[in-house]
């Protein structure tokens, strides 16, 4: 992902809001074997501990 999609990512992911009590993250993410598949290790850890909203 380049330095610019990187950052749009990170603008997007601050504005997730949670759609019900117990949806935690953006579980698509790293559901979606497509998605999955272009994320390290690494980056999922640090998508699912980032703070949103």
């Amino acid at each position: 992902m380049g330095p610019e999609r990187h950052d749009s990512f990170y603008d997007l992911m601050a504005t997730w809001r949670p759609i019900s009590a117990d949806h935690i993250a953006p579980v698509v993410l790293m559901a979606d074997p497509r998605i999955a598949k272009l994320i390290a290790p690494e980056r999922a850890r640090e998508i699912l501990t980032m703070r949103r909203g």
